[in-house]
């Protein structure tokens, strides 16, 4: 007798859900890398500007840089307010689907516990049914040899 999993259909669309998750869930992180990736380049770029325009302060400059300077520096903070939270959305996002793989692994392992007793209780029956044959089998025999003898 072979074994069929009366779940099997089920086991599989949670197993094809899982990956799916576990896909959504990698290009979350992928986009949190990028956005966090961006977000470093441009705090590394304000703090060499700004590194920049203090050696340039003490050895002088047009008022016409210090303006330039400052409208810079206005831009460059609006885009790193802009990145962060870009960068908390992601977080969030990546957070949300690490849940969602979380449940969908915690659904598949629930499934596949399911199968390994199933096939634990199919493995006992089948024992049992072999040794009730068996037992069967050994009355018969002893039943014959004493029939014969007599």
């Amino acid at each position: 007798m072979t074994y069929s999993y009366k779940f099997h259909q089920i086991l599989s669309i949670k197993e094809h859900e899982k990956e799916a998750v576990l896909v959504e869930y990698n290009k979350s992180i992928e986009n949190f890398e990028i956005v966090g990736k961006k977000l470093y380049e441009l705090l590394k770029q304000k703090e060499e500007r700004q590194a920049g325009q203090s050696e340039k302060i003490t050895r002088g400059s047009s008022i016409e840089d210090i303006q330039k300077y400052q409208r810079f520096m206005l831009k460059i903070d609006q885009d790193i307010n802009n990145l962060q939270q870009l960068v908390a959305e992601a977080r969030a996002q990546m957070q949300a689907k690490e849940k969602l793989l979380l449940e969908a692994n915690i659904e598949m392992k629930k499934y596949e516990r399911m199968k390994e007793i199933d096939y634990e209780n199919f493995v006992m029956t089948n024992k049992c049914n072999e040794n009730k044959l068996m037992n069967e089998i050994s009355v018969q025999q002893f039943l014959r040899t004493r029939v014969n003898t007599e």
